[in-house]
């Protein structure tokens, strides 16, 4: 046995065991220090910030379209129903289910004796078919002229039956207004008022104005200016902005693309803080996209009969740039896009007959949909047509999206009542399990809170939110010495200052501690469980002291054993130094006896002190 070389390995041993230790600790301490910022989530999405969280802890980017389902809604080129693999095959996440969803359409399925109860029935043949594929299914009411009181009804039925299935979307109008900050603005507002009163945290889209281009027109704010989507979106939880990208970010009809003005549009949206969809985009199946020699991407024509301008005039020219942004850009700010249309019969289509042939205008017959236009395995376009400039774009960003990111960041920022701060892991998502139907009596108010019956039945919500739940903090006055461990007995009742910045405080809220109000709105009466603990100004539980001790009780022990072993390597090699072998080699494994010398002596014989390899030597006098 070398001895050098072993206490050379053993010191290595102990201060490497010594380093994981105190990394350990620091750990221990580490969780200590950001334990309020973890949080606990239900299984849902979350918007936060710019970001739309999946309830799998993913970043989610909606891809899709707009569909309508039978009878009457949007169906003339076919139906959504039945028809989730087709959506699936496109690569798509989301869909956007247009319905009639009032009195005041002629093709409405709602009506006065039957109220919304058809309606309903016909919704609820979709989307559980696409939500238990963990597609999201945006409802939208399509109605021109929105009739208030059977739209209350409406979206109280609905917020009720699928206010647990967190992939149905609410998308309460379809391009509401026009130049009206104000009213746009207040009537939000009172919408997503509404949809919360029933206890409903789905995501709620509003469509932004210009009738969805955000363009600025008619003296319209954009969307980022504070008084329009961050007075919206302030305090409030999952309020996702939609524009409606016919080309409003262009800076004149021109058939060239001009990809700076929508950059730059969407770099203002993001440092404004919303999170966006681009709701609609589509344009016309006759024309296409040609790369100049320049570089620059031209509008153009693939009817030979006529040039781009005379079959799209400055509208649809308009509305191909917003389709070549929305494919292209939108995805560099993790903005998704849902096409119009996959269903419907106008020209905004997917697919055209092969061999350039043009459709009659206005047909509705013959114009392919999103399912009836693929082969029979799904795997591209059938025989006898072909993609349209937009559908096979559409086709190739669905099967080349962006590789799904983990979402690090803190829940707690989407102002939802369902996320908890806590140093606790979450709880895995748990499969969808599409609601049951509910319908409730035409015009009900029971479902709605006692404190909001009176208004929903008039829909008076005009300025009434319901407050948030109090995230209350506690924080301990610190003195300038580290403060002793102590132990805060259940359900004592302690006083303390109301500090939002204190580590402490927030922890002692995030594990449950109920607030009342004191006379003195500077103090705060709270019951704290027993399971906290608070060390040196820190609120930490009783996982955390388990770890501390153990991290401690490690570094302790190493440095026992490290000493104890370098002491015994120490004693034989001080005993080595003043020991001879006396005898030749002998068999492998067989022991050498050792004699003892003096100080000084010096090995004569070239054998003394050799061995074989794999001979033990060891002093006989030791055991």
């Amino acid at each position: 046995m070398n001895i050098k070389h072993s206490k050379k390995s053993l010191i290595v041993f102990t201060s490497l065991m010594f380093v994981v230790s105190c990394a350990y600790v620091g750990t221990f301490k580490q969780t200590i220090s950001h334990a309020d910022t973890s949080s606990t989530r239900a299984n849902q999405f979350y918007i936060v910030g710019t970001k739309i969280v999946d309830p799998d802890g993913k970043v989610f980017v909606p891809n899709g379209a707009n569909v309508g389902s039978n009878p009457n809604n949007f169906d003339w080129a076919g139906a959504a129903n039945g028809q989730s693999d087709a959506a699936l095959s496109w690569g798509w996440n989301t869909v956007r289910l247009n319905v009639y969803c009032t009195t005041a359409e002629s093709y409405s399925r709602v009506n006065a004796s039957d109220g919304d109860k058809v309606l309903l029935a016909d919704i609820a043949r979709i989307i559980p078919e696409y939500t238990a594929k963990k597609i999201v299914v945006m409802l939208e009411c399509q109605d021109a002229n929105l009739n208030d009181n059977d739209a209350a009804t409406f979206w109280t039925d609905v917020a009720t039956t699928y206010k647990n299935n967190p992939y149905v979307w609410f998308n309460y109008a379809n391009e509401p207004e026009w130049g009206d900050n104000d009213k746009w603005i207040t009537e939000q507002k009172r919408w997503l008022a509404l949809i919360r009163s029933i206890g409903a945290e789905n995501i709620f889209v509003a469509d932004v104005m210009n009738a969805g281009n955000d363009a600025g027109w008619s003296g319209a704010k954009k969307i980022y200016d504070p008084s329009m989507g961050p007075a919206l979106v302030s305090g409030q939880c999952n309020v996702l902005l939609s524009l409606h990208n016919y080309g409003g970010q262009a800076n004149s009809p021109d058939d060239i693309m001009q990809p700076g003005a929508y950059q730059d549009y969407w770099k203002n949206v993001q440092a404004a803080s919303l999170a966006m969809v681009i709701g609609e985009f589509g344009m016309d199946y006759r024309l296409a996209f040609q790369t100049q020699s320049n570089g620059m991407v031209k509008v153009v024509s693939t009817d030979p009969a006529s040039d781009a301008k005379t079959i799209g005039n400055d509208y649809y020219i308009h509305a191909a740039n917003g389709v070549y942004a929305s494919i292209n850009y939108a995805k560099d700010y993790g903005i998704g896009s849902l096409v119009w249309h996959a269903t419907f019969a106008d020209n905004l289509i997917l697919g055209s007959p092969a061999g350039g042939i043009t459709l009659p205008s206005g047909a509705y017959s013959g114009k392919p949909n999103f399912y009836n236009l693929l082969n029979s395995n799904k795997t591209g376009v059938q025989p006898g047509f072909s993609f349209s400039q937009m559908g096979a774009d559409i086709w190739a960003a669905g099967h080349n999206r962006p590789a799904i990111a983990t979402f690090t960041g803190d829940y707690s920022a989407s102002n939802c009542a369902t996320v908890k701060n806590s140093a606790t892991t979450p709880s895995p998502p748990t499969p969808i399990t599409p609601s049951p139907v509910v319908l409730q009596p035409v015009g009900s108010t029971a479902i709605v809170s006692d404190t909001t019956a009176a208004q929903a039945a008039q829909f008076g919500l005009k300025e009434h939110i319901a407050d948030p739940v109090l995230k209350a903090s506690i924080s301990s006055s610190i003195s300038s010495r580290p403060a002793p461990v102590t132990k805060i007995k259940a359900g004592s009742t302690t006083s303390s200052s109301l500090n939002a910045s204190s580590p402490s405080s927030r922890a002692a809220s995030d594990k449950g501690a109920t607030l009342s109000e004191s006379k003195n709105p500077s103090q705060k009466t709270s019951t704290v469980p027993a399971e906290l603990f608070s060390v040196a100004g820190h609120v930490i539980n009783a996982r955390q002291v388990g770890y501390f001790g153990g991290g401690t009780l490690l570094v302790l022990l190493t440095s026992i054993f490290g000493f104890y072993f370098a002491n015994i390597i120490r004693n034989r090699r001080l005993y080595a130094q003043h020991h001879i072998p006396v005898t030749g080699p002998k068999s492998k494994g067989q022991l050498q006896d050792v004699a003892p010398r003096s100080h000084g002596d010096i090995l004569t014989t070239p054998s003394q002190g050799l061995h074989e390899p794999g001979t033990i030597v060891r002093p006989n006098n030791l055991p």
